[in-house]
């Protein structure tokens, strides 16, 4: 069970990373087109 708590925290922290770095590339974006 702790195993798989640890994992699927893991796969949480991944997403997160995925989803600052897309809005990163979108901030990014808005500040051009601005």
């Amino acid at each position: 069970m702790t195993s798989k708590t640890g994992a699927l925290e893991t796969e949480v922290g991944n997403i997160k990373t995925e989803i600052n770095g897309v809005a990163s590339k979108i901030d990014a974006v808005n500040g051009e087109v601005i």
